[in-house]
């Protein structure tokens, strides 16, 4: 399972997401991943969630953490 696939599976679950979350999170990753996605790709995506990452570090006000890391996705 790759990086973003676990990272997909805490966030869900963390959220509450219901259903086949596995599977949502392979949904989602052939998505970010088509061919015509030039900037906002997987990497675009990995970016993003680190970004999120080294702003909580930093000491940013987030409140709900999860949420926003889903809002990413």
């Amino acid at each position: 399972m790759s990086g973003l696939a676990v990272a997909w599976l805490r966030t869900a679950r963390a959220i509450g997401a219901r259903g086949d979350l596995a599977a949502a999170g392979v949904t989602l990753l052939a998505r970010w991943s088509e061919p015509h996605r030039r900037y906002h790709n997987a990497q675009h995506l990995t970016d993003v969630l680190a970004r999120i990452d080294t702003l909580v570090e930093a000491g940013a006000p987030v409140l709900d953490l999860e949420h926003v890391r889903a809002a990413a996705w």
